[in-house]
């Protein structure tokens, strides 16, 4: 079966392509976290090799490792068996090195914008 460039097969539509990319993320990250974890850590660092690691280990081919990381920081929530010990977030911990760090808080919320009314800015261009 031929692949694209994102790892699905080359029939799969883009909406499954993107979950299996996904799935296979949660996979990687979760087998780097409990590598490291152990109850009352606040801070589990790993590197960018790790994942490359891990990757070859599962065998899953992602072309872009570091996305791996930056997909948790920025994109998606951690995967549960991350979250359900904790409220985590991915930092960076140096060149080509991350951090686990645990928050107090969670770190993603909604705010609801339908309390609020739109501001009209006159002459912008």
């Amino acid at each position: 079966m031929v692949s694209n460039n994102n790892g699905s097969p080359s029939g799969a539509s883009e909406d499954e392509a993107q979950a299996e990319v996904l799935s296979q993320y949660d996979q990687v990250i979760l087998a780097v976290f409990q590598r490291h974890y152990c109850e009352g850590t606040e801070r589990l660092v790993f590197d960018k090799d790790e994942l490359a690691d891990v990757c070859r280990e599962k065998g899953i081919t992602i072309r872009n490792i570091p996305d791996i990381a930056y997909t948790y920081r920025s994109r998606r929530p951690l995967p549960e068996g991350i979250s359900s010990t904790g409220h985590w977030a991915i930092e960076s911990a140096g060149r080509s090195a991350y951090a686990f760090r645990l928050l107090r808080n969670p770190p993603h919320f909604d705010i609801s914008f339908e309390e609020y009314a739109p501001v009209h800015i006159y002459n912008a261009i």
